[in-house]
Order: structure tokens, then C-alpha cells, then sequence
């Protein structure tokens, strides 16, 4: 049963574009670079801050050490100044936020982003009560490192199974993949169905309101696996009973002090078997009463009626 989902920000709550391209290209026209187009930006995006910065300056100064740090401090500053102004939910994901608390799942949200950035916009944007735990790029290493995915679960009280990681982009489904959760990919961010289904992603769904389905039938599925292991047990057991009944119809051996008669129940003779009381502990113990067999060989066949026989309790 799924008890936890664990959340990108970008793409996936939240369309979040036009706020990252007006920082953007405000940094890059104060460092005196062109502007970047909205197809460039989001080819640029998920990989970090960092990462996101250095692809979106001119490729020849992208590893010049003091121009890279500039233009990260730069963009961080312009970020500041606008990251929730155009920043909005996608259709839906409010009510399905709702509809994941009402059935006690707990929420969470791992983003590549800067950490303060993050924890803002989902603050303004929903409800922050919703997440058990908003987590940015920190000193943990980014996706699809999945190091602060274990430990949100972790933090979250959940086992691996229980949890899924919904993203709309190949680097969300590789994380879910290292981290060893199940992974849903969303069509409505910025990366396609194609894309998500290379990274071989466990679904993808149209729509918020698809990921209750997906939880339910994965309810449905763990359910009739438990009826489907039940039955085998079943099954099982009553192969094991008819064995045990099998044995149970072969002669039983009966005590005679340190021996044992064995009985033939169709016959009614016994065979003397030499052996000591440990090896048929299941075995009424019966001994003679007035028949004297201490002579009698090993395997001999001996006829006694109910009367020379009494049981020992």
C-alpha cells in the first residue's frame, strides 16, 4: 500500500518557467551574454542551480571559473526578486494534493532548486502543512543521486515500496530508480511522454487526478498478491496433509518395553522392530499384557487379540 509520494517542484507542481527565464535573462544581460529563449531554458533545467546557470551562458565562457561564479551569484539575486511572481499550480494539482491527505498519504517535495527558494514557493503556492518534509539542493548531492531521497523516506517513516517519486522529467525516474522506489512521470511538464518512457519510468499519467487511480490499483495489486499467496499456502498445507495422511496409513509401531510391534490394522499381526521410544513419538505406546516376546526375532510376524494388548499413557 502506498503511504508516502514524494514530489519534484518544477514541471510538476508547479509551472515555473517564466519566472526562471525573466531571472535569467535579466543575469545574463547585466553580464553583458544574449537572452535565452524558452525552449533554451528548459533545456537547460534539472540538474541543479549550478548546472542550470553554467548551460545557459555563451558555451565559450560556460568553464571559466570566476565567470561561472559570477553569473551563479547574479542569478540567484534576479531569482529573488521574482520567483513566485508568474509561478503558479498546474490545473489539478491542489485538488489532488487534498485528495492525497484526505487518504493519510504523506506528501513531500525534492526539487534540484535552491533549498530557500523551494521551501518559499511551496509556502506561497499550497498549504505548507500538506508536506511531511520540502527539501531544495543542499549539501546532499542532486538528482538522481538518491541520497536525499532516502532520506526523506526515512524521515517520512515509510518503507521503499510504500513510497513513489512523481516527476516529469528523465532525471526524477533515474532517482526513483536509485533510490529503489517506483517512479510516475507526468506528460504535463516540460519533458515529453517519450522521454519519461525512455527512462523507463513505472507510469505516466495525463492528469493529476490519474495518480489516485494508479495508488488504488496498486492497492488492488498488493491485495490479490496476499490472496494469491494465501491460496498457494493453502494449497500447500493441504498437499502436506495428504502426505502426513498417507504416512498416517502405513502400519503404526506400537511399544513392547524397549521394542516396538509393528501393526498391520488390515490383518491385525504385529512385527516385532527393535528401537527406542523417541523415534515414533506421535505413536500411541501400547505393550503386551500376557504374551512373552522377549525371544522373538526382529521382523516376525505375531498375532495377539485385544485382550494381551493395553495402551500406556
Amino acid at each position: 500500500m502506498i503511504k508516502a509520494v514524494i514530489f519534484d517542484l518544477d514541471g510538476t507542481l508547479a509551472d515555473t518557467i517564466p519566472d526562471l527565464q525573466t531571472a535569467m535573462n535579466c543575469m545574463l544581460i547585466r553580464l553583458g551574454y544574449k537572452t535565452r529563449t524558452k525552449a533554451e531554458i528548459l533545456g537547460a533545467l534539472n540538474n541543479g542551480s549550478r548546472e542550470f546557470v553554467r548551460r545557459s551562458l555563451p558555451k565559450d565562457v560556460q568553464g571559466v571559473p570566476f565567470i561561472l561564479e559570477s553569473a551563479i551569484e547574479t542569478y540567484a539575486q534576479e531569482y529573488e526578486k521574482c520567483y513566485c511572481e508568474r509561478t503558479i499550480p498546474f490545473e489539478g494539482i491542489e485538488a489532488l494534493l487534498k485528495a492525497l491527505r484526505a487518504k493519510d498519504i504523506k506528501l513531500a517535495v525534492l526539487s534540484n532548486k535552491q533549498d530557500e527558494f523551494v521551501k518559499n514557493i511551496i509556502s506561497e503556492l499550497f498549504d505548507g502543512k500538506m508536506f511531511s518534509s520540502v527539501q531544495g539542493q543542499s549539501t546532499l548531492p542532486v538528482k538522481p543521486d538518491p541520497t536525499s531521497t532516502i532520506a526523506i523516506i526515512k524521515k517520512l517513516g515509510v518503507k521503499p515500496h510504500q513510497c513513489l517519486f512523481v516527476g516529469d522529467s528523465d532525471i526524477d525516474m533515474k532517482t526513483a530508480r536509485n533510490a529503489k522506489i517506483k517512479s510516475v512521470g507526468v506528460s504535463w511538464g516540460y519533458r515529453s511522454a517519450q522521454v519519461l518512457m525512455d527512462a523507463d519510468a513505472d507510469y505516466i499519467i495525463h492528469n493529476p487526478k490519474s495518480l489516485i487511480d494508479i495508488i488504488e490499483a496498486i492497492k488492488q495489486e498488493e491485495i490479490e498478491e496476499k490472496r494469491r499467496k494465501k491460496l498457494e499456502k493453502k494449497g500447500e498445507n493441504k498437499s502436506k496433509k495428504g502426505k502426513k495422511s498417507e504416512k498416517s496409513q502405513e502400519a503404526p509401531k506400537i511399544k513392547v518395553g524397549d521394542e516396538y510391534l509393528k501393526v498391520n490394522s488390515n490383518t491385525g499381526e504385529y512385527t516385532k522392530v527393535f528401537g527406542t521410544t523417541g523415534e515414533f513419538p506421535t505413536v500411541p505406546a501400547r505393550k503386551t499384557k500376557s504374551q512373552d516376546i522377549a525371544g522373538v526375532e526382529d521382523g516376525t510376524q505375531i498375532s495377539f487379540s485385544e485382550s494381551d494388548v493395553m495402551t500406556i499413557e
